[in-house]
């Protein structure tokens, strides 16, 4: 009996030591985890499904050589993996899905970037991480043809080919975020960038899908506080701590995911917050100082921006029901912000006070609570494939503080939905047709209330049509949009605006497309446009609007050139934007209360330029890539009559290495901005500058939870740089030597 005993252990222990296991995570390239992948072991019967996190995990299996097999969308892979005689293996595989690949939801018809006639740039959760500021506007601003407003760290918003406020529209998961930011550039976009899950930027006019305010472009930020379909676990979660050097940030982010096939739940926190941030030079630039023929220059030192610190907090709850054909869900959110206005001018010649000690600055105490209700069911009734729909209801409001005293109140409910229905071939036509209804009542009340209250409402109604001819993809479109507007002292006005777009795109190949897009899209003036008269002192002036503001009409061209793939891949866009009525605000030679007097007008204009990446590979093998990136943009902005339109971003160009690996990423790049000296009346140039950035980040597998450490640094130079898209430029540089770092577990 101990004999037969003592072989059994013997048994068992031989067993044990030449068995191993294999544990990996699934991934797009770009690093998006591919939850619900298939992978087999060739030659067994082992098989898993990868979980939310694109995790799997097989154990107890033989020493020796076993060949991976991955497949998801269509997609496969394989690697050989060699199995040690005891212990784990770790692996991260990347399948062949492109982030050009991933189907955009701010298409109609789910489109393939590379299928798509526009451009469209798409952000990872993944590459988020590292690039996540407290703006939405600096966390794209590395983007092509995207920069930033930048109005200190917490308020910032994008720029798009020159373009911003109420030409591109900001969309919280397909409707509007529905904030007062495109009012102001001192008001925050009302998002956490840390809880996204991907951005997609579609560059130049969208404005058949999203409407009046999509003139510009669209910045579509996906998120999953309302579920759409069963998880791959009864629960997974998330949680991140960070922080930086620059503002000594201190945040903490974490979010939660569950339900079973019939009922899916989530919930997220987050907290963030940060003192003012140092700069590497004197708020106040020298050609400022010049121009003011100051007497003395700045003292040297150790240098901070006044009144930029921030603190934001906020949370959702949401949960939808699942059916075998769609779901249905609700969310709520809440978001609060209080954060400082850097370079903020006092009429009539008072001092301002800063935020430290007893003394307090010009400050924004922001609070937005939101409802969001979403739904998707497929083949509802005969001829259709899908109906969607999407609304969201939110009361915002935020005060301006001035030395702790409220000086004016922003409020904003407002009510945005859409309905929206994907037919089935016609003829050989497939298409999208749809209605949306938008309605806002919005006051500023106080001292500084620059514009009257008002409210809007406007319907717009909406066909797509796609039709596939061998190689070539056409799609064609156009939405008729109707608009009132009633504000207190003014005589309501009804417009309307029709936008009408056609593109044609070429697969060269699997990987390759030419694509040409050609818009003619109208945009109804706003409320601040129309109805200002007062000081606005984020913007150092006093405005005066013209109720009498027409629509303006942009007839749009956009040439694109994409390869994605094997080997060498590459961007390439050119476009032409003449913008018949363009609006814009026009300096007088008149000052009220120290503050330039500018009127709202209107004069034709064209906006022009490029956007180019070249990604060159230098090192691929499995699991590994080394990339060498080229890339450039440029916007000219001018009046047809003569003279530049303002805030125009000057070429911009760099190159970066990019190192992947299983666990590990790096990259370096340097950037170098022109020095912009095309500028608009009462408009100073600004000088040149380079930015050299780093980052690596490493990445540890476990069965049950992934642990992301990651750094990154920014500005290394210490450069003095100003953003010549933003108001206050020669009064606020953007932060010196700055380094990120953090800690995310995903469980």
């Amino acid at each position: 009996m101990n004999r037969k005993i003592f072989l059994a252990a013997l048994g068992a222990a031989a067993f044990s030591a030449q068995a191993g296991d294999i544990e990996g995570r699934v991934s797009s390239v770009g690093g998006q985890p591919q939850s619900g992948a298939v992978v087999r072991i060739k030659g067994t019967s082992l098989q898993q499904t990868t979980d939310a996190r694109g995790h799997f995990h097989f154990d107890g299996l033989t020493a020796g050589v076993h060949t991976l097999e991955v497949e998801t969308g269509g997609d496969r892979e394989t690697r050989e993996i060699e199995v040690p005689e005891s212990g784990v293996v770790s692996i991260n595989i990347e399948i062949g899905v492109q982030l050009a690949q991933v189907e955009i939801s701010a298409s109609a018809f789910g489109t393939r970037e590379l299928d798509l006639a526009q451009p469209v740039e798409i952000i990872s959760r993944d590459e988020l991480r590292l690039l996540a500021q407290p703006s939405i506007g600096e966390t794209l601003s590395s983007q092509l043809g995207v920069t930033a407003t930048w109005f200190g760290p917490a308020a910032g918003r994008p720029v798009v080919r020159g373009l911003t406020g109420s030409r591109v529209r900001m969309q919280q998961d397909g409707i509007s975020a529905m904030d007062v930011s495109a009012l102001s550039p001192d008001h925050a976009v009302a998002l956490e960038p840390l809880l996204v899950d991907s951005v997609e930027v579609v560059k130049g006019p969208a404005t058949l899908l999203y409407g009046n305010g999509a003139f510009g472009g669209v910045i579509n930020m996906n998120d999953s506080r309302i579920p759409e379909k069963a998880p791959f676990a009864a629960w997974s979660g998330m949680a991140e701590l960070r922080g930086d050097t620059a503002a000594n940030e201190r945040a903490i982010v974490a979010r939660a995911d569950g339900g079973n096939a019939r009922f899916a739940w989530h919930m997220d926190a987050f907290s963030r917050q940060g003192d003012d941030v140092e700069i590497p030079v004197a708020a106040e630039s020298k050609r400022l100082h010049e121009d003011h023929e100051h007497a003395d220059e700045a003292a040297g030192g150790d240098f901070v921006l006044e009144n930029s610190d921030y603190e934001t907090v906020g949370g959702a709850l949401g949960a939808s029901l699942l059916g075998e054909n769609g779901f249905l869900g609700f969310s709520v959110s809440r978001y609060e912000s209080d954060y400082g206005i850097p370079g903020h001018v006092h009429p009539e010649g008072e001092e301002e006070e800063t935020a430290h000690g007893d003394d307090h600055g010009v400050r924004v105490d922001l609070r937005q609570t939101r409802y969001d209700i979403k739904g998707r069911r497929d083949n509802p009734f005969a001829g259709i494939e899908t109906l969607k729909f999407r609304a969201g209801y939110n009361d915002y409001r935020h005060d301006e503080v001035e030395d702790g005293v409220i000086a004016t109140t922003f409020t904003n409910r407002e009510f945005d939905s859409r309905l929206e229905m994907v037919h089935g071939p016609l003829a050989g036509w497939r298409g999208a047709f749809g209605i949306q209804l938008n309605r806002r009542d919005f006051s500023a009340l106080g001292e500084e209330a620059y514009i009257a209250p008002a409210e809007s409402e406007s319907l717009g109604v909406f066909l797509v049509e796609e039709r596939e001819f061998g190689d070539w993809r056409a799609e064609v479109g156009g939405r008729f949009e109707r608009q009132r507007q009633d504000a207190e002292g003014f005589a309501a006005r009804d417009d309307d605006a029709f936008s009408v777009s056609g593109g044609l795109v070429r697969r060269l190949d699997e990987q390759q497309s030419l694509g040409i897009n050609l818009t003619r899209a109208q945009r109804i003036a706003d409320i601040e446009e129309r109805y200002a008269n007062g000081p606005h002192l984020a913007t150092l002036l006093h405005e005066i609007g013209n109720p009498g503001l027409g629509k303006e009409t942009a007839n749009n061209i956009d040439l694109t050139w994409r390869k994605r793939g094997d080997g060498i891949n590459w961007t390439a866009n050119l476009f032409y934007n003449r913008v018949n009525d363009f609006i814009y605000l026009e300096y007088t030679d008149e000052e009220i209360d120290a503050l330039a007097v500018a009127r709202q007008t209107q004069a034709d204009a064209v906006l022009k330029g490029f956007e180019a990446e070249l990604v060159l590979p230098l090192l691929a093998d499995a699991g590994t890539r080394l990339d060498l990136r080229l890339f450039s943009d440029y916007t000219r902005g001018t009046l047809v009559d003569g003279g530049n339109l303002p805030r125009i971003p000057p070429l911009r160009f760099g190159a970066g290495l990019d190192y992947v690996s299983s666990q590990w990423t790096a990259g370096i790049e340097a950037v170098h901005y022109a020095e912009q000296d095309r500028t608009a009346q009462h408009e100073l140039p600004t000088d040149a500058y380079t930015m050299l950035n780093a980052s690596i980040s490493w990445r540890v597998f476990h069965y049950h939870t992934d642990w992301d450490f990651f750094l990154r640094a920014s500005n290394l130079l210490d450069e003095e740089a100003r953003r010549h898209s933003s108001f206050v430029k020669d009064l606020a540089p953007l932060p010196g030597r700055n380094f990120s770092f953090g800690i995310r577990a995903g469980f």
